[in-house]
């Protein structure tokens, strides 16, 4: 028997949850790593959401209408990851390879089930819920408002998005529920790895300052 979609999500985000805690968001490398990333997932949101949205039928046109409001309420978001990391003084160019694999699985499973694509989705709207807002309130604490207004509005935006996921699901059949499950599972280790290759570049790329005072030393 399947696991219920709403106790698959609560798995998937308390696993995302214990990945989180491994990062030092006071850390300014590893926000601005995190922020490229986000920065790179979210220029894709609208074109993802618009591509599911044109493989559904007319006779899915409930859904086919859900996934064009929500694109139209993504439009230009990038804009303000973008503005983040420009007063981090920062480029996305560090983009992790479990960033780019994200967008490719959602490709592939649009193009196969369109609905599956809301695996993806509740997972990100959960983390808009249950994370970001102490990653925010981190960040904003240590580097300032013009730091965080991506996160910022997203919390204030998405309190209901999670519900409203649950409530789509209330229209799918058991096919399209698996996919759902299935993306949303695979989603979920590919974000999990993704933020810990982001803690992993950061201790490559930056010496600890303990390593630094020893450095200096010898």
């Amino acid at each position: 028997m399947s696991t219920p979609i709403r106790d698959l999500y609560r798995e998937n985000m308390d696993s995302l949850w214990t990945t989180f805690n491994q990062l030092d968001f006071s850390d300014r490398e590893i926000y601005g790593l995190y922020m490229e990333q986000v920065f790179y997932l979210a220029t894709h949101a609208t074109r993802l959401l618009c591509r599911a949205a044109s493989h559904l039928g007319v006779e899915d046109q409930k859904l086919h209408r859900k996934f064009v409001v929500h694109a139209l309420e993504e439009v230009d978001h990038e804009a303000l990851a973008r503005a983040d990391l420009r007063y981090l003084k920062r480029e996305p160019v560090n983009i992790m390879a479990e960033a780019k694999e994200i967008i490719r699985l959602q490709l592939e499973w649009i193009d196969k089930v369109p609905l599956s694509f809301y695996g993806y989705v509740v997972i990100l709207e959960g983390l808009a819920l249950e994370a970001a807002t102490d990653v925010y309130e981190t960040a904003l604490k240590n580097f300032g408002p013009r730091a965080v207004t991506f996160l910022k509005l997203h919390i204030a935006e998405d309190p209901d998005h999670v519900d409203k996921a649950f409530e789509m699901f209330d229209d799918l059949d058991e096919e399209a529920l698996e996919s759902v499950r299935i993306n949303m599972n695979q989603s979920t280790d590919l974000y999990k790895k993704m933020m810990l290759s982001i803690k992993e570049h950061r201790e490559v790329t930056v010496p600890s300052a303990a390593q630094s005072t020893l450095d200096t030393s010898l």
